[in-house]
């Protein structure tokens, strides 16, 4: 089937440092974390939004609380081998009783 590109997802950088962590897409719009439990806040398209990061069973999973009070949680798992990087989102749609998952997976590009 044809390739499952979330938005503007189609490309991330990852950058993990000690318990910085940033992703940057493909729009060029970035997030950074700490993932020792200290809360950020960003701005974006839903508004003001909060975020805590932690890292869980080796995946490193941000909570974002907008100001609907809508949560999304997005977790960042590499693979074994350190090439492949797969993403899932899940949220609730407002009015839904149960929980969405959106799965992506990254193939870490060759370095030229």
């Amino acid at each position: 089937g044809p390739p499952e590109l979330a938005g503007g997802r189609s490309r991330l950088v990852i950058f993990h440092q000690g318990p910085e962590f940033g992703v940057t897409d493909a729009m060029d719009i970035s997030q950074t974390v700490t993932t020792d439990g200290r809360k950020s806040e960003r701005w974006t398209h839903r508004g003001q939004v909060f975020e805590t990061a932690s890292v869980e069973d080796g995946r490193i999973v941000v909570r974002s609380t907008g100001q609907d009070g809508q949560v999304r949680t997005t977790s960042y798992e590499l693979g074994a081998d350190g090439n492949e990087l797969t993403v899932l989102l899940t949220f609730k749609p407002p009015r839904a009783d149960k929980d969405v998952v959106l799965r992506s997976v990254y193939v870490r590009e060759k370095r030229k």
